[in-house]
């Protein structure tokens, strides 16, 4: 099968299935233990067209920078016997700007995730997952708009957390359905009244072919997903209502704070399809409604991914990914400033956005490569808002 070199790695819950799957076959052994780790790094220079991602007409002059990239990444696998297996992935990255006028904007990343999967005699790996994820950024204010209104915070880091249990339910190599159920944490730095904490609640369905050919050689691949997911999210802040007559449109008409805390219930469905073969083709959707009992954070989201990998000449491989969202808001969403506080969503921003990304090997091992990576993000009503272009180098080894 002439399918491209380097893809997409697997999740973490797929690759644990992959040592288990390993451990099952042949005879058991109770001294069968093996230990796998992965190392990537990528580092490189980039520039970046709007770093403060300001919106047209927001009365703020875009800042072009030239910045500095760092990613890295270490994946360990652990096989205990026949029956357990482990999975611990820890991710960090940076930004570093060189404009002075760019350097609130510095950030880091850190990442973890970590799984223990047993398999039972049924057909039914059960397992604990748990992960965190945290934004790092210099802290910078701005006074507020009159002497007495306090500093509003310009950051937006953040740190997300969560714990759950799930049940994988296998029926052969090809088919698996997913069910989990957690809690999460999300604690909003800058605001505390966006922190939320709740359950949450999914079910998932993975499916996998192979296509051969006369010989019974894999010709190509084919996997699809389909899921549900249901969050309850309890904030800390209190809910917003709205002080004027339903379709009034008065300047004064801001909403109001009331003394009952916000609840949000939150619902994914997401769908898509993978193709592998002489070139690797993804394709994701997923819709998102939000129902709030806050004034202005309803919402209802589409937002689709396409992504093709192939290889080209002179063993480049090279990557296309377009993504589309689409937001649509139940009430009037307010963005105007009412004593120092600003009303705004902190949920993904409505930001489309294309990347080019071209792959070359250095050495023979395939080891070292050399990357290229242009990204456009746009929103709809700015066909150019934000660019970057990055040039750099990666390293894997395992």
């Amino acid at each position: 099968m002439a399918a491209v070199r380097r893809v997409a790695q697997p999740s973490l819950a797929a690759a644990t299935l992959l040592v288990l799957a390993s451990a099952g076959a042949g005879p058991r052994t109770a001294a069968a233990r093996s230990t796998r780790v992965t190392l990537t790094m990528e580092a490189g220079p980039e520039v970046d067209s709007n770093v403060g991602r300001v919106e047209p007409g927001a009365g703020e002059a875009a800042v072009t920078s030239a910045l500095f990239r760092a990613t890295s990444s270490v994946r360990a696998t652990r096989r205990v016997g026949a029956n357990h297996a482990l999975d611990l992935t820890v991710k960090g990255g940076a930004r570093v700007f060189l404009e002075e006028a760019a350097r609130e904007y510095d950030v880091g990343v850190l990442q973890a995730q970590g799984q223990w999967a047993y398999r039972t005699r049924a057909p039914v790996i059960l397992g604990l997952v748990a992960d965190h994820y945290e934004v790092f950024e210099r802290t910078t204010t701005v006074p507020g708009a009159t002497a007495a209104d306090p500093a509003t915070s310009r950051d937006r880091d953040f740190r997300f957390s969560g714990v759950a249990g799930q049940a994988i339910l296998t029926r052969g190599p090809d088919h698996r359905v997913v069910a989990r159920a957690g809690y999460r944490w999300f604690g909003y730095k800058p605001d505390a009244q966006f922190d939320f904490r709740g359950d949450t609640y999914s079910l998932e369905y993975l499916g996998h072919k192979d296509e051969l050919d006369a010989d019974g050689n894999v010709e190509a691949e084919y996997d699809w997903h389909l899921g549900y997911a249901l969050a309850r999210r309890g904030y800390s802040g209190d809910v917003l209502v709205p002080p004027c007559p339903a379709g009034s449109t008065a300047a004064s008409c801001l909403p109001q704070h009331r003394d009952q805390r916000r609840r949000d219930l939150y619902h994914a469905l997401s769908m898509g399809a993978t193709y592998t073969g002489p070139i690797r083709a993804d394709l994701d959707y997923q819709l998102t409604v939000t129902d709030s009992n806050s004034d202005g954070q309803s919402v209802l989201r589409h937002a689709g991914v396409l992504t093709l990998t192939k290889d080209l000449p002179w063993r480049v491989v090279g990557t296309v990914r377009g993504e589309l969202q689409l937001l649509s808001f139940s009430d009037p969403l307010v963005v105007n400033r009412l004593a120092g506080q600003a009303f705004e969503s902190i949920e993904d921003e409505n930001r489309n956005s294309l990347l080019v990304q071209l792959e070359r090997p250095l050495d023979r091992r395939e080891r070292l490569h050399l990357v290229g990576r242009y990204t456009l993000q746009s929103t709809s009503g700015a066909p150019l808002w934000r660019q970057l272009v990055f040039a750099g180098l990666s390293w894997s080894s395992e």
